[in-house]
């Protein structure tokens, strides 16, 4: 008898075990929602977030990814950055693929991250996105009228990898040249802001949403304990791992990313996309 129970002991905590494992390692695709007020809206808008894909796939010709972004029936489609593969050929084909197919659900803005500026053709992958319809925000800003809401979209470049392809570039000089017209300018200010842990620097300007990717959801949660354990630039224990932050007038969400590694494989951290509702609120 008790030979018996302690098999069914061992059993059981095999099936916990194997469980739990099932769970952590899950390479499922999910859609986070989070929601953002402002006053500079007139209408709701719903905006989708995309980060860090690097070209990996999603099922054939990406249906998965595609259906998931379109069940979401986004206004606007932001890409923060990350969205190819550092090796020249590596995976590019899947990138154009969609990168093609992304523009037919609605219109989809992009800013470089760091894996687009080690490429040493990155100016021809930023030729082939704005040929297939993306709207291509390097270091600008780009005005834009959706139903009733104005929304003034601007991008900016991963500071230390465009430094090494461009020796002379300054990235806080780019910064002030980018968003200070932002400054009593009409409609809805979203930033694409590959890095978050700029985000002291992004919030000095008129900036209401900052969007970013990079930080891969901290590669290990432990879900209501540890949001993260380490991300690129941030380290141990990283203050913007993902989710939703608000740094007083200026929302900041970070994408947990769209990368499947099978080496160092994220923990308790799926695939994600983000979902972003903004709501108009009348001003005070």
């Amino acid at each position: 008898m008790q030979t018996l129970v302690l098999m069914l002991i061992l059993i059981l905590s095999a099936v916990s075990c194997l469980g739990v494992l099932v769970v952590a390692f899950d390479r499922r695709l999910i859609v986070r929602t989070y929601t953002v007020i402002s006053p500079r809206l007139r209408v709701p808008a719903r905006a989708v977030l995309l980060a860090d894909l690097h070209g990996f796939p999603y099922g054939k010709e990406y249906k998965t990814l595609l259906k998931g972004i379109a069940n979401q029936a986004p206004d606007l489609i932001l890409m923060a950055g990350d969205m190819v593969c550092d090796k020249r050929k590596r995976r590019m084909e899947n990138s154009a693929f969609f990168f093609g197919k992304v523009t037919k659900i609605a219109p989809t803005y992009y800013t470089p991250g760091n894996h687009e500026f080690r490429r040493d053709d990155w100016g021809d992958v930023a030729a082939l996105a704005e040929s297939l319809g993306i709207v291509l925000l390097s270091d600008r800003l780009e005005k834009v009228q959706i139903g009733a809401n104005t929304f003034i979209i601007g991008g900016v470049d991963d500071p230390e990898r465009r430094k090494k392809w461009d020796r002379t570039y300054n990235s806080r000089a780019a910064l002030k040249q980018v968003l200070s017209p932002l400054a009593g300018m009409p409609g809805f200010h979203i930033l694409l802001g590959h890095r978050p842990d700029r985000i002291d620097e992004y919030r000095k300007y008129d900036v209401d949403l900052v969007v970013s990717g990079h930080a891969h959801g901290g590669q290990v949660r432990i879900p209501g304990l540890l949001n993260g354990l380490f991300a690129p630039d941030q380290g141990l224990f990283p203050p913007y791992a993902g989710g939703l932050y608000q740094h007083g007038k200026t929302s900041h969400v970070v994408s947990r990313g769209l990368a499947k590694p099978f080496i160092l494989p994220k923990v308790f951290n799926r695939p994600e996309v983000v979902v972003i509702d903004i709501t108009p609120t009348q001003p005070k």
